[in-house]
């Protein structure tokens, strides 16, 4: 599986999901995604991203992303690779997000950038 997921700490104690990518991204991955999004919990989850060089996103995976843009706090996403890069800043600028979405080249910034953002509560939808 392209995702692999984990539950981490911080030094600090801020938690968060890893998520290591890698590979052919599709549609049923982006769905386990928002599976662990969307976990029980009083606010909506802190998210690091690990991207490998090898990934690339199908084009339904890019747009089912794109529904998630609310269902998390902050989502740092690490990536080294231009190429790879270069599709997740178009992936980035075709949507909006109330939680934030940053690229970083290194772990150590995107940690540091990610517990700067707020814990956004979890909403609850009509009903």
């Amino acid at each position: 599986m392209p995702f692999e997921f984990s539950d981490q700490q911080t030094t600090s104690g801020m938690s968060y999901i890893r998520i290591d990518v890698g590979g052919d991204v599709d549609l049923d991955d982006c769905k386990a995604l928002e599976t662990w999004l969307r976990r029980p919990g009083e606010h909506r989850p802190k998210a690091l991203s690990v991207t490998a060089k090898d990934t690339r996103y199908a084009n339904e995976a890019r747009k089912y992303l794109s529904k998630l843009q609310e269902d998390h706090s902050g989502i740092a996403v690490v990536v080294t690779s231009p190429l790879v890069r270069a599709a997740l800043n178009v992936m980035l600028r075709l949507t909006t997000s109330e939680g934030q979405v940053r690229l970083f080249e290194d772990e150590v910034r995107a940690l540091a950038w990610l517990e700067q953002q707020p814990l956004l509560a979890r909403y609850e939808g009509p009903g």
